[in-house]
C-alpha cells in the first residue's frame, strides 16, 4: 500500500473528492449540509466534500487499497467517518474550494467505492485559521456501503 502525498490549499474549510470535476453535485448547488458539516463528510452523486479543520492547508495522505482497513479508529485520530464515492469516470480527483481546482487525479477502475477519513491533530486549532497542524488520511476501496457512518467523533466548536 504506497501512500500519495497531500499537501495543497483550500479555503472554507472544505475539499472535494469527485470523479467529474464536481459537474453532478456543483450544478445542483447544494453541497453542504448541517450534518455532513458535522460528520466532516458530505456525500452527492460522484462526489464528497470534507470538512477538516483547518481553513486552508490541507495536508494528509491518501491511500487506494483493496478492502476496507479495520484499524482506522485507533487513538491517533480525533474524527473517523466513512461514505460512499461512484467512480464512473474511472478517474479520482481532489478538487480544492471554491475554484474546483485539480490538486490530484489518480486512475481508478470504475465502480463503487467506500472512502474512509480519518482526521488526526485537531486539538487547540480553531476552525478559521488557515494554518495548523491538522492531517488527513484518506483510504478508498472498492465497496456497495452508500452510508455515510461517523465511526469516531471529534465535536465542533
Amino acid at each position: 500500500m504506497e501512500a500519495i502525498r497531500l499537501d495543497f490549499t483550500t479555503q472554507y474549510n472544505q475539499f472535494y473528492l469527485s470523479s467529474d470535476n464536481g459537474n453532478a453535485a456543483l450544478s445542483n448547488g447544494i453541497i453542504w449540509t448541517e450534518k455532513a458539516y458535522d460528520d466532516r463528510l458530505g456525500a452527492f452523486e460522484n462526489f464528497l466534500v470534507v470538512f477538516p479543520e483547518s481553513y486552508g492547508h490541507v495536508r494528509g495522505e491518501l491511500f487506494v487499497l483493496a478492502a476496507g482497513n479495520q484499524e482506522g479508529e485507533s487513538e491517533i485520530y480525533d474524527h473517523v467517518v466513512e461514505g460512499p464515492l461512484n467512480i464512473a469516470s474511472g478517474v479520482l480527483q481532489i478538487l480544492d474550494c471554491p475554484g474546483s481546482f485539480k490538486q490530484l487525479e489518480i486512475p481508478l477502475t470504475p465502480g463503487q467505492y467506500r472512502v474512509k477519513v480519518s482526521f488526526s491533530n485537531m486539538v487547540g486549532y480553531d476552525s478559521d485559521e488557515a494554518e495548523s497542524n491538522d492531517k488527513c488520511t484518506i483510504e478508498i476501496w472498492p465497496g456497495n456501503d452508500l452510508a455515510v457512518k461517523v465511526l469516531k467523533s471529534f465535536p465542533r466548536k
